[in-house]
């Protein structure tokens, strides 16, 4: 496998640096938008990228079918990429963001003009299309084209970055619409590709919209709006988390391309543009870690967890692509899981991120404040223990480290690194350690994370017996429990102040409104407030924790806890 990927990428540097345009890259059939009401050519066998209907700017992205090279091979292998970018009128006469409430806990927010026009956009998104790169336009110029004004760019990157890009743009001024037809590549190949380009530029025309334009977008880019849940009963959270979800779903789904499936499972929903053997296995996998996470920790929270959303991606480049839009998709994403299903030697890494995902998305939903509250070590190891989650056709589920974990625990063993088990549970934060090979050259860098998670592992597999049973969950319903009380002190103390300050007359607005807005801004700021003082009370809140789990052991337990533990390293955990 190795040399085959080695061979693969040494023609691919090769075919990059010749710089010849293979038929692939000719233009292509019109590709049609009823929503945004226009068609254009893209270059043959270019992938269309399925955009989420939440991107109110970016109407369509093409993503090339190979990786290119800049001269002689040099830099990383990039795809080079076609975008329309449309800015309505209407929406380039406001300004800020209209916010509309439709009930009690759902707001419409339209985003209103954060692009004056192309060159703006260009200027304020450059990471979406230059990264870091210094930038600057070599050609304004206005034409005419198809009966509309058109307005022509191209802009250089030529600074802070390793291998020069280039980008084309044709801006059509229609009635109601201004579109920015635009084509990026590496410079090196700009010339290649210069005639498809023009010709897919020249193609553009506008079509009757058969479908609402794309503007608007419900309480933010957040499918649910856990923030702003505090003041609604467990049952109220839980109708809204439905409706929020399977309102996202219905637009998403309704926006699909007509190459992509979707599989409804009884707690997810999957979108996929792989095949469906790979799809199949995907749902029945996330299926099984969360029915593993519900039976396994079932006092973690009574919140409602939501329907799950998986995206499976053709590949990588549709993947990065799919996540660089004007609303990135990138961190702290609990919603929904993005995946490639391209290579076969990639999938068990992709297993593990739906495993880590899907752990994240359920015990976000389950208790958030556990969630930001647990202590480094047990959120790695819990982390990293779902991540070792395999399918298996005797079992749902084995868990077993991968190779690194293995070797990574046994060179920690090897040089002495192991740190007393007590010492992880008390620990505040993890510090670097640098472990080397016999060479003296760095073998990799390890941290108190990686005895840790191995730790959490051991706790829920073969150590998990006598007094520690059922430790870790012990550990976590305790957590659970001191923050449910620390919440109930501040619920408490924060009505009787509100029931005071109202009480005494406390200067509201008349209009009945502005008094919400004004009372829900000030409880909003409360709980701000009480969360900061949460994680101030972090290491209170976990010692009890720890009295609660491992508060029965002495000195001599634990040091035969620490001997069987390294017997078990040193074999690396398996």
């Amino acid at each position: 496998m190795r040399g085959t990927v080695m061979v693969t990428a040494l023609v691919a540097v090769m075919c990059g640096g010749l710089g010849t345009v293979a038929a692939a890259e000719r233009p292509g059939p019109a590709h049609a938008n009823e929503a945004w009401g226009f068609k254009v050519r893209v270059p043959a066998k270019w992938n269309i990228i399925h955009m989420s209907s939440k991107e109110q700017w970016i109407a369509m992205k093409a993503v090339g079918p190979r990786e290119l090279y800049g001269d002689k091979g040099a830099g990383w292998g990039e795809r080079p990429e076609m975008w329309i970018v449309a800015f309505p009128h209407e929406r380039q006469r406001q300004r800020g963001a209209k916010r509309t409430k439709i009930d009690d806990s759902t707001t419409l927010i339209e985003v209103q003009n954060p692009y004056k026009d192309y060159k703006d956009f260009v200027k304020r998104e450059k990471r979406l299309s230059l990264g870091d790169a210094g930038f600057y336009f070599t050609k304004e110029e206005t034409t005419e084209h198809g009966g509309f004004k058109v307005s022509v760019y191209e802009v250089m990157a030529e600074k802070m970055v390793e291998v020069p890009k280039q980008m084309v743009a044709w801006v059509y001024h229609t009635e109601d619409v201004d579109y920015a037809v635009q084509f990026r590549i590496q410079r090196h190949h700009f010339k290649d590709y210069e005639s498809t380009f023009r010709t897919c530029l020249k193609s553009f025309k506008t079509i009757p919209r058969t479908k609402p334009m794309p503007g608007t977008s419900t309480t933010g880019k957040k499918i649910v709006d856990v923030e702003g849940e505090q003041s609604l009963t467990p049952e109220e959270r839980k109708k809204k988390r439905i409706l929020a979800v399977e309102n996202y779903l219905k637009d998403e789904i309704a926006n699909l391309p007509k190459d992509w499936t979707h599989k409804q499972s009884k707690n997810f929903c999957v979108m996929s543009h792989a095949d469906d053997k790979f799809t199949n296995r995907v749902s029945k996998h996330a299926e099984n870690i969360r029915k593993y996470l519900e039976k396994t920790f079932p006092g973690l929270g009574d919140d409602h967890v939501p329907r799950g959303i998986i995206r499976i991606f053709k590949d990588n480049a549709e993947e990065n692509a799919f996540r660089e839009g004007t609303t990135s998709i990138w961190f702290d994403d609990v919603e929904q899981i993005l995946i490639s299903g391209d290579k076969n030697w990639s999938r068990l890494w992709e297993y593990e991120r739906v495993s880590r995902e899907v752990t994240r998305q359920w015990l976000w939903y389950k208790n958030r404040n556990l969630y930001n509250t647990m202590p480094w070590w047990l959120q790695s190891g819990l982390l990293d223990h779902m991540e070792q989650g395999r399918p298996s056709k005797r079992k749902a589920l084995v868990f077993a480290p991968d190779r690194s974990d293995v070797l990574a625990l046994v060179q920690m063993v090897r040089d002495e690194k192991l740190k007393p088990i007590k010492e992880i549970f008390l620990s505040e934060a993890a510090e670097t350690t640098s472990v080397d090979d016999s060479g003296g050259i760095t073998f990799t860098t390890i941290t108190p994370t990686t005895q840790a998670k191995a730790v959490f592992h051991y706790l829920m597999t073969k150590g998990n017996r006598g007094s520690l049973k059922g430790s870790l969950q012990t550990y976590m319903e305790t957590l659970v429990t001191v923050i449910e009380e620390e919440d109930k002190k501040f619920e408490e103390a924060e009505l009787a102040r509100l029931r005071k300050e109202i009480e005494e007359g406390r200067d509201l607005p008349e209009d009945p409104e502005e008094r919400r807005k004004k009372i829900e801004d000030d409880l909003r700021k409360a709980h701000e407030a009480y969360a900061a003082a949460l994680k101030d009370k972090a290491q209170t809140i976990r010692e009890r924790a720890y009295q609660a789990a491992f508060g029965h052991m002495t000195d001599k337990n634990w040091k035969r806890l620490d001997k069987s533990f390294r017997t078990y390293a040193e074999k690396g955990g398996r």
